[in-house]
């Protein structure tokens, strides 16, 4: 297989990813980067970032409700996501279930990996709702 040129445009969309903590689409990725520079087209932007998915470099955090977002941290995490607004944050337990082996097992997989997404109304949503009637109890 041919090796890839670490580009130029390769090194802005990986730093413009590590700097932005929000989970960003590639659009927001390509905004922001279009910000600073203008010649780096939309296309590149997303191919990169595809690219960067497939060869598990960053993070694809697939989003039933919208566009798939992106995500620069590589250490083992679950993600939790917002039904109301779409926001995706990181959620660090202390202990992650590991159920690769047993599932691979059960089932006669080799599992390479899983995603753990939990749903919610973030608390900037929640406040916006008067009189919510929520199945959660409070903190």
């Amino acid at each position: 297989m041919m090796e890839r040129r670490n580009t130029v445009q390769q090194e802005i969309v990986a730093q413009t990813l590590r700097e932005m903590h929000d989970h960003p689409t590639a659009d927001a990725v390509y905004i922001e980067i279009c910000n600073k520079h203008s010649t780096i087209s939309r296309a590149t932007v997303f191919r990169i970032l595809n690219r960067m998915a497939e060869e598990g470099r960053i993070l694809r955090v697939s989003n039933s409700s919208g566009a798939d977002r992106f995500d620069y941290n590589m250490e083992k995490h679950c993600h939790v996501r917002c039904k109301k607004c779409g926001r995706i944050g990181d959620v660090i337990m202390k202990k992650l279930p590991e159920p690769e082996k047993e599932i691979g097992c059960a089932y006669g997989y080799r599992i390479t990996g899983h995603a753990l997404l939990f749903e919610g109304i973030c608390e900037e949503c929640d406040k916006s709702v008067e009189g919510n009637d929520t199945d959660v109890a409070p903190c």
